[in-house]
């Protein structure tokens, strides 16, 4: 899983999938983008984005405890 920065410019992420954002004022948000709806970000409540997403990212995998049996 990659975890680097993708320009909106260079691709999407797949159809509502939630990843994280960083919008044209250097803000981060999680949200998804709606290819059904001409390609409109969204965040992962369903309103609308604005300011505009420039970049995005996969999200982190969830944080997991160390099983016991590990120790």
């Amino acid at each position: 899983m990659s975890r680097e920065w993708v320009p909106v410019s260079e691709g999407l992420p797949e159809n509502k999938v939630v990843v994280l954002l960083t919008t044209s004022t250097g803000g981060i948000a999680m949200g998804y983008c709606n290819r059904n709806s001409n390609n409109q970000w969204r965040d992962y409540t369903g309103f609308v984005i604005f300011p505009e997403p420039i970049a995005w990212q996969q999200l982190p995998e969830p944080y997991k405890e160390a099983s016991k049996d590990a120790e």
